[in-house]
């Protein structure tokens, strides 16, 4: 595991962007949940390298899908009009970051918080 989380860190540095990288990312995450955390900091990096201008764009939606609660930070990191068309395609990441935005209304960002519609 430590030599595939070391290889996608790698590969989520090229550009462009291999075409299986979120695959290979998803992959990941279903054999091997245990590698989450260092999931998370390769969707950080794709979302700092502006992933929703890719073809990679749904499967990284998807991937931050499966990661919930985990990937929470991820969503409200997200630029409104991304994190508006994330939540489009995935009504029930939205119902989950509803409810955590209402119990922790500190910790989201005020554009987030924006298109949660709080």
């Amino acid at each position: 595991r430590a030599e595939l989380t070391a290889a996608l860190e790698e590969v989520v540095q090229l550009d462009p962007l291999p075409l299986l990288t979120m695959r290979t990312i998803i992959q990941t995450m279903v054999n091997w949940p245990d590698a989450a955390t260092a999931v998370m900091g390769l969707l950080r990096t794709l979302l700092e390298r502006e992933v929703w201008a890719t073809k990679l764009w749904g499967g990284y939606v998807r991937c931050c899908s499966m990661a919930m609660p985990l990937s929470r930070e991820l969503f409200y990191a997200m630029p409104p009009a991304q994190l508006e068309a994330a939540l489009a395609s995935h009504p029930d990441v939205k119902q989950k970051l509803v409810a955590h935005a209402r119990a922790e209304r500190g910790a989201v960002p005020t554009a987030a918080l924006g298109v949660l519609g709080l």
